[in-house]
Protein backbone atom coordinates (compact mmCIF):
# COMPACT_ATOMS: atom_id res chain seq x y z
CA UNK A 1 0.00 0.00 0.00
CA UNK A 2 1.38 3.56 -0.69
CA UNK A 3 1.32 4.59 2.84
CA UNK A 4 2.68 7.95 2.41
CA UNK A 5 -0.76 8.93 0.91
CA UNK A 6 -2.80 6.92 3.23
CA UNK A 7 -1.17 9.22 6.51
CA UNK A 8 -2.41 12.16 4.46
CA UNK A 9 -6.05 10.89 3.81
CA UNK A 10 -6.35 9.45 7.19
CA UNK A 11 -10.00 8.03 8.07
CA UNK A 12 -12.24 10.73 6.88
CA UNK A 13 -15.46 8.81 6.23
CA UNK A 14 -15.71 10.23 3.31
CA UNK A 15 -16.26 8.90 -0.14
CA UNK A 16 -13.80 5.93 -1.13
CA UNK A 17 -13.73 4.68 -4.81
CA UNK A 18 -11.97 1.81 -6.48
CA UNK A 19 -10.06 2.19 -9.56
CA UNK A 20 -8.32 -1.26 -10.88
CA UNK A 21 -5.63 -1.09 -14.11
CA UNK A 22 -2.51 -3.21 -14.83
CA UNK A 23 -0.97 0.04 -16.00
CA UNK A 24 1.35 -2.12 -18.93
CA UNK A 25 2.30 1.25 -19.21
CA UNK A 26 -0.07 3.98 -18.15
CA UNK A 27 -1.22 6.15 -20.68
CA UNK A 28 -3.04 9.18 -21.15
CA UNK A 29 -6.59 7.08 -21.27
CA UNK A 30 -5.80 5.90 -17.36
CA UNK A 31 -4.96 9.49 -16.38
CA UNK A 32 -8.28 10.89 -17.82
CA UNK A 33 -10.02 7.71 -16.17
CA UNK A 34 -8.06 8.36 -13.12
CA UNK A 35 -8.43 12.19 -12.59
CA UNK A 36 -12.52 11.67 -13.32
CA UNK A 37 -12.68 9.09 -10.36
CA UNK A 38 -10.01 10.88 -7.89
CA UNK A 39 -12.77 13.96 -8.42
CA UNK A 40 -15.44 12.15 -7.29
CA UNK A 41 -14.63 10.84 -4.00
CA UNK A 42 -12.84 11.67 -1.16
CA UNK A 43 -10.19 8.85 -1.16
CA UNK A 44 -9.25 6.61 -4.25
CA UNK A 45 -7.63 3.61 -4.05
CA UNK A 46 -6.01 2.53 -7.04
CA UNK A 47 -5.25 -1.13 -7.47
CA UNK A 48 -2.39 -2.57 -10.03
CA UNK A 49 -3.18 -5.63 -11.18
CA UNK A 50 -1.11 -8.35 -12.03
CA UNK A 51 1.63 -7.64 -9.58
CA UNK A 52 3.21 -10.48 -9.58
CA UNK A 53 3.89 -10.07 -13.42
CA UNK A 54 6.87 -8.34 -15.28
CA UNK A 55 9.01 -9.04 -18.10
CA UNK A 56 6.48 -10.38 -20.01
CA UNK A 57 4.99 -9.55 -23.63
CA UNK A 58 1.48 -8.55 -21.82
CA UNK A 59 2.89 -7.16 -18.71
CA UNK A 60 6.40 -6.09 -19.31
CA UNK A 61 7.00 -3.57 -15.77
CA UNK A 62 7.39 -4.62 -12.62
CA UNK A 63 4.81 -3.49 -10.11
CA UNK A 64 7.77 -1.17 -8.51
CA UNK A 65 7.78 0.45 -12.10
CA UNK A 66 4.07 0.74 -12.53
CA UNK A 67 4.17 2.82 -8.56
CA UNK A 68 6.32 5.10 -9.86
CA UNK A 69 4.90 5.48 -13.08
CA UNK A 70 1.07 6.21 -11.35
CA UNK A 71 3.32 8.24 -8.30
CA UNK A 72 4.91 10.31 -10.61
CA UNK A 73 2.07 10.84 -13.33
CA UNK A 74 -0.47 11.61 -10.50
CA UNK A 75 2.11 14.29 -8.84
CA UNK A 76 2.44 15.84 -12.17
CA UNK A 77 -1.15 16.04 -12.95
CA UNK A 78 -1.86 17.35 -9.34
CA UNK A 79 -3.96 14.66 -7.98
CA UNK A 80 -3.50 13.60 -4.42
CA UNK A 81 -6.17 11.96 -2.55
CA UNK A 82 -4.93 8.51 -3.54
CA UNK A 83 -3.19 5.65 -2.62
CA UNK A 84 -1.98 2.70 -4.27
CA UNK A 85 -1.76 -1.45 -4.04
CA UNK A 86 -0.71 -4.63 -5.46
CA UNK A 87 -3.26 -6.92 -6.55
CA UNK A 88 -2.38 -10.36 -7.50
CA UNK A 89 -3.82 -12.75 -9.86
CA UNK A 90 -6.53 -15.34 -8.70
CA UNK A 91 -8.08 -18.00 -10.45
CA UNK A 92 -11.43 -17.33 -9.78
CA UNK A 93 -13.55 -14.28 -9.07
CA UNK A 94 -14.95 -14.56 -6.06
CA UNK A 95 -11.26 -14.63 -4.36
CA UNK A 96 -9.69 -12.16 -6.49
CA UNK A 97 -12.32 -9.77 -4.75
CA UNK A 98 -11.55 -10.96 -1.87
CA UNK A 99 -8.08 -9.92 -1.81
CA UNK A 100 -8.85 -6.39 -2.73
CA UNK A 101 -11.37 -6.44 -0.16
CA UNK A 102 -8.72 -7.68 2.47
CA UNK A 103 -6.47 -4.73 1.35
CA UNK A 104 -9.25 -1.98 1.02
CA UNK A 105 -12.58 -3.05 3.38
CA UNK A 106 -15.85 -3.76 2.27
CA UNK A 107 -18.28 -1.10 1.21
CA UNK A 108 -19.72 1.24 3.74
CA UNK A 109 -17.27 0.24 6.65
CA UNK A 110 -14.66 2.43 5.99
CA UNK A 111 -13.78 0.64 2.85
CA UNK A 112 -15.29 0.80 -1.18
CA UNK A 113 -18.20 2.84 -2.13
CA UNK A 114 -18.19 2.99 -5.89
CA UNK A 115 -16.06 0.71 -7.92
CA UNK A 116 -14.69 3.00 -11.03
CA UNK A 117 -14.11 0.48 -14.13
CA UNK A 118 -14.41 0.45 -18.01
CA UNK A 119 -14.16 -3.13 -17.95
CA UNK A 120 -16.76 -5.35 -18.66
CA UNK A 121 -15.49 -8.20 -16.53
CA UNK A 122 -14.06 -5.83 -13.67
CA UNK A 123 -17.95 -4.66 -13.68
CA UNK A 124 -19.87 -8.08 -13.14
CA UNK A 125 -17.35 -9.51 -10.95
CA UNK A 126 -17.85 -6.57 -8.35
CA UNK A 127 -21.70 -6.06 -9.22
CA UNK A 128 -21.88 -9.88 -8.30
CA UNK A 129 -20.59 -9.59 -4.71
CA UNK A 130 -22.83 -6.25 -3.94
CA UNK A 131 -20.73 -3.51 -5.07
CA UNK A 132 -22.09 -0.44 -6.68
CA UNK A 133 -20.28 0.09 -10.21
CA UNK A 134 -19.59 3.18 -11.93
CA UNK A 135 -19.25 2.50 -15.40
CA UNK A 136 -16.18 5.17 -17.24
CA UNK A 137 -16.37 6.15 -20.85
CA UNK A 138 -13.26 5.40 -22.74
CA UNK A 139 -11.26 8.63 -23.05
CA UNK A 140 -9.78 8.46 -26.84
CA UNK A 141 -8.64 5.63 -28.21
CA UNK A 142 -5.77 4.58 -25.60
CA UNK A 143 -5.38 1.17 -25.67
CA UNK A 144 -2.36 -0.37 -22.85
CA UNK A 145 -1.90 -3.13 -25.92
CA UNK A 146 -1.17 -0.45 -28.73
CA UNK A 147 0.87 1.43 -26.63
CA UNK A 148 2.95 -1.82 -25.88
CA UNK A 149 2.80 -2.53 -29.66
CA UNK A 150 4.19 1.01 -30.55
CA UNK A 151 6.48 1.21 -28.23
CA UNK A 152 8.38 -2.14 -29.53
CA UNK A 153 8.03 -0.93 -32.93
CA UNK A 154 9.60 2.69 -31.46
CA UNK A 155 6.49 4.70 -33.52
CA UNK A 156 4.07 6.66 -32.14
CA UNK A 157 4.05 5.66 -28.61
CA UNK A 158 4.87 9.17 -26.95
CA UNK A 159 1.59 10.73 -28.08
CA UNK A 160 -0.24 7.79 -25.94
CA UNK A 161 1.65 8.15 -22.75
CA UNK A 162 2.15 11.44 -20.40
CA UNK A 163 5.09 13.66 -21.27
CA UNK A 164 6.81 12.97 -17.40
CA UNK A 165 6.83 9.40 -18.59
CA UNK A 166 8.73 9.47 -21.51
CA UNK A 167 12.25 9.26 -20.50
CA UNK A 168 11.60 6.70 -18.23
CA UNK A 169 9.81 4.32 -20.69
CA UNK A 170 12.67 5.46 -23.78
CA UNK A 171 15.30 3.91 -21.29
CA UNK A 172 13.97 0.72 -20.42
CA UNK A 173 13.03 -0.42 -24.33
CA UNK A 174 14.27 -4.27 -24.19
CA UNK A 175 17.73 -5.08 -25.79
CA UNK A 176 17.23 -5.97 -29.14
CA UNK A 177 13.85 -4.34 -29.68
CA UNK A 178 14.31 -1.65 -33.01
CA UNK A 179 12.11 0.00 -35.01
CA UNK A 180 10.50 -2.60 -37.38
CA UNK A 181 11.71 -5.77 -35.02
CA UNK A 182 9.84 -7.39 -33.28
CA UNK A 183 11.64 -10.99 -33.39
CA UNK A 184 11.50 -11.68 -29.81
CA UNK A 185 7.67 -11.56 -27.64
CA UNK A 186 9.28 -11.58 -24.43
CA UNK A 187 10.11 -8.49 -22.33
Amino acid sequence: MDNKNMDKMGNTGGKVGLFIGRFQPLHNGHVQAIKECASKVNVLWIGIGSMEKSRETENPWSFRERVWMVRRVLKAEGVENYSLFGIQDYADDETWVGEIVKKVGRKRENGIDVVFTGNSWTAETFEKQGFLVEKLRLYGQFSATKVRDAFLMREGWQSMVPVVLHSFLNNRLPKGKRKGKTESKSF
